[in-house]
């Protein structure tokens, strides 16, 4: 029996483990930061198939490294695992999908990896969905020894080539002047109006953005009482585009609707944006080409990407500036369901979650034995890594930070 054909018999072997692990995210639904019930059952999981695993990485109580294979490897492969939720949308990002699979292809390469040459990590990174701890664990050195890095996730199409878009997100205050809003509203500066003058100016700036820009975002206050003219109001968004220099342009124009809303209307207004920038995927191609053609190799048919193809943002493109990294798609839905919503949520443990997850893991991990097995493609990922890293004059700041926006 080849290697392929084993890497994908140890897949299906220990599909009804990934199963189990992708419902039990399901089912438990935490936030950034505080997946421990899903770091537990991932980490116990990896001991159980032969991983030494190191847990609290990065001062991440839930961040975790499984490793198993060559001491002296010819290369570090590591597949990436997320697993925080949106309450109440539940897992509408599919993380339970993106870990069961990532487990999987680590789980079947473990047996191989020390005759392979290769040494398999599986690394936990939690707060994908706000706070994006990719960013401290690679500051910290988490994947210095890592030589190619992967994950997948579920969406409406095969694709290797996923692409995804710079985001910052912005906080906008109003401040006006409370009053009676029947006795004397004439005596009130309303908060409220203005922040409403300003999403309207932003409806009609839309048409006039670049066609990959995205801008969205909600009022967290409103006001306080309806008889009161409100006084102080707050609003999130944000804005995404195809790389660093349009999304700062597209900011400064969404912030003028602001501005120009609290000159109309009287009331003071404070713009803050997220010190930290959410960086497009700098995807590997010869590394997308040959998860493509794994996947082929299984029966999938990967697309092209989409020009707008996986427009979400994430911190995996910090993560991709780092170390090669590729962050394809698995079919599970068709195109009636979106991502971030409660349908997409049940459909990751829905008639075709299962095949999704086997899958994408069989993919991954015969990316794998294919990067083992062939000295030529690891010099080509490495140089197309340097390549475009040297070209991207566009990174954004590699600060650690906070406030990063959601997937």
């Amino acid at each position: 029996m080849s290697d392929a054909a084993r890497l994908c018999d140890a897949v299906e072997a220990v599909s009804e483990e990934l199963w189990n692990l992708n419902v039990f995210m399901h089912d438990h639904v935490e936030t950034a930061f505080e997946e421990r019930a899903a770091a537990s059952a991932v980490t116990r999981l990896l001991e159980r198939h032969g991983f030494e695993v190191q847990r609290g990485l990065a001062g991440y109580d839930t961040a975790f490294r499984g490793t198993i294979g060559a001491s002296e490897p010819s290369a570090t492969i590591a597949f990436v695992c997320e697993y925080d939720g949106l309450p109440p949308y539940g897992q509408s990002c599919g993380h339970n999908i993106v870990t069961a699979s990532s487990v999987g292809a680590g789980i079947a390469l473990g047996p191989l990896a020390d005759r392979l040459g290769i040494r398999i990590q599986v690394i936990g990174t939690p707060g994908e969905e706000g706070g994006g701890g990719k960013y401290r664990m690679a500051d910290e050195g988490v994947f210095d020894a890592v030589d190619v890095a992967m994950l997948v996730y579920p969406g409406m199409y095969d694709i290797g080539a996923s692409r995804s878009l710079a985001a910052r997100a912005v906080r906008v205050e109003f401040t006006g002047k409370a009053a009676h809003a029947s006795a004397h509203p004439e005596l009130g500066v309303n908060a409220l109006d203005a922040m409403v003058a300003g999403f309207t100016s932003l409806g009609l700036l839309r048409q006039q953005l670049p066609p990959e820009a995205r801008v969205h975002g909600i009022i967290t206050n409103g006001g306080t009482l309806p008889m009161v003219v409100p006084d102080h109001t707050a609003a999130t968004l944000i804005v995404r585009a195809g790389s660093a220099a349009v999304t700062d342009a597209t900011v400064a124009r969404v912030s003028a609707c602001f501005e120009a809303a609290a000159l109309a209307t009287g009331a003071t207004v404070r713009v803050t944006l997220a010190d930290t920038m959410s960086e497009p995927l700098l995807s590997n191609l010869p590394l997308a080409g040959a998860f493509n053609d794994a996947m082929r190799s299984i029966g999938r048919e990967p697309r092209d990407t989409d020009i707008l193809g996986g427009a979400w943002s994430g911190d995996s493109g910090y993560l991709s500036h780092v170390v090669p990294l590729i962050q394809p798609q698995v079919r599970l839905t068709d195109e009636t369901i979106p991502p971030h919503s409660l349908e997409f949520h049940q459909a990751t443990i829905g008639s075709s979650a299962r095949e999704a997850i086997v899958a994408a893991a069989q993919a991954m991990a015969l990316t794998s034995l294919k990067i083992a097995t062939e000295p030529a493609l690891r010099r080509r990922i490495r140089e197309e890594f340097t390549g475009r890293l040297t070209q991207d004059s566009d990174h954004a700041s590699r600060r650690a930070g906070s406030s990063l926006p959601p997937a």
